[in-house]
């Protein structure tokens, strides 16, 4: 799926299907595709002259990045956050609180 293929007799078929027979094949090819590479990794797609058309990212691609992008919440974060929910009067200005120097009241 890294480049597209640069034989006309394809290009020319796929062209002349309906929508939903492409639908069909560009399921069927990106299935093919998680198949061939594990589906863990972004799959990246080019135009047969090299040019990015951008990423297919499978599932398990996806789920893995969230895991290492999204922070896993202790049970001291989740308590705090209920907390701060419960009652929204008793909040802070943000821009004061980044204004103050670290170690002025900041934790």
């Amino acid at each position: 799926m890294t480049t597209a293929l640069k034989h006309p007799a394809v290009v020319e078929y796929i062209r002349s299907l309906s929508a939903e027979e492409k639908d069909t094949a560009l399921v069927e090819l990106v299935q093919e595709a998680i198949r061939e590479t594990g589906g863990k990794h972004l799959l990246p797609v080019r135009s047969s002259e090299g040019e990015s058309l951008g990423y297919y990212v499978p599932p398990l691609a996806a789920q893995k990045h969230f895991q290492t992008a999204v922070p896993t919440l202790t049970e001291e974060d989740r308590e705090r956050t209920r907390r701060a929910l419960a009652d929204l009067s008793n909040t802070f200005d943000v821009d004061d609180f980044l204004s103050q120097p670290v170690g002025a009241g900041r934790g």
